[in-house]
C-alpha cells in the first residue's frame, strides 16, 4: 500500500496554527492500533485507528479521552497527556482522491423539509424560554428516542416526519501520530 496524496492544510483559511500546517504535509497511511490526529484551527485531537480497508481508502477511527499528567502546568507551556481511554463513538473515514482529503462519512435523522419550515415559522413568533419549552414539547418530543447510556437523545425515524440524513465532511487528518493540544488563547 503506498501512500495517498494529501493536500496540506491552507494556512490561514483552514489553520492559523504553523504547527498544524507543517503537520499536515504528512502524507502516511492509517494502520490498526496506531495513532491518528484530527487537526482544527489551532488545537489538535487524538485518536486510535480501529478499523482499515483492504484498499486503505477508509478506516474507522476512535478519540482520545486524554487526561493530563503531572503539572501544575503554567499558561503557555504544553500539558503531558496520558491517553489511555477512548470515547464509544467510532468516526468512518473515507479518502476522496478528487480533493486529495479524507472526509468523515457519518448519518444522522432529520426533520423533513415542510416539517422543518413549520418548526421554523413556530420559532421566529417564540419570546421567552417557556415559549420555547413548549415549542420543544409540541415538535420534538414525539419524536424523541430514549437517552442512551452517556444521557443522549436522537430523533426516531418517521415517515413524512424525519429523514436519514448522509453527511460528509472534510476533515484535516495526519495518521501515525496522536497529539492532543488546546490553544489556552481561545
Amino acid at each position: 500500500m503506498e501512500n495517498l496524496k494529501q493536500r496540506p492544510m491552507k494556512l490561514g483559511t483552514e489553520t492559523g496554527s504553523l504547527t498544524n500546517y507543517m503537520m499536515s504535509c504528512n502524507r502516511t497511511m492509517p494502520v490498526v492500533g496506531k495513532g491518528a490526529t484530527v487537526m482544527s484551527w489551532t488545537d489538535r485531537h487524538a485518536h486510535e485507528i480501529t478499523w482499515v480497508s483492504e484498499d486503505g481508502m477508509s478506516c474507522k477511527i476512535r478519540q482520545y479521552n486524554p487526561k493530563v499528567v503531572g503539572g501544575p502546568y503554567q499558561y503557555g507551556e504544553t500539558p503531558e497527556y496520558e491517553y489511555k481511554e477512548l470515547y464509544e463513538h467510532e468516526d468512518l473515514l473515507v479518502y476522496h482522491p478528487k480533493t486529495q482529503k479524507w472526509k468523515r462519512h457519518s448519518e444522522s435523522i432529520v426533520f423533513c423539509g415542510p416539517y422543518y419550515k413549520e418548526y421554523e415559522t413556530a420559532c421566529q413568533s417564540a419570546k421567552t424560554s417557556e415559549d420555547f419549552r413548549k415549542l420543544d414539547e409540541q415538535f420534538f418530543a414525539p419524536y424523541r428516542t430514549e437517552p442512551d447510556e452517556n444521557g443522549w437523545v436522537g430523533l426516531k425515524l418517521v415517515k413524512g416526519i424525519t429523514r436519514l440524513k448522509k453527511d460528509r465532511y472534510s476533515i484535516n487528518i495526519i495518521f501515525g501520530v496522536k497529539d492532543e493540544y488546546y490553544d489556552p488563547t481561545f
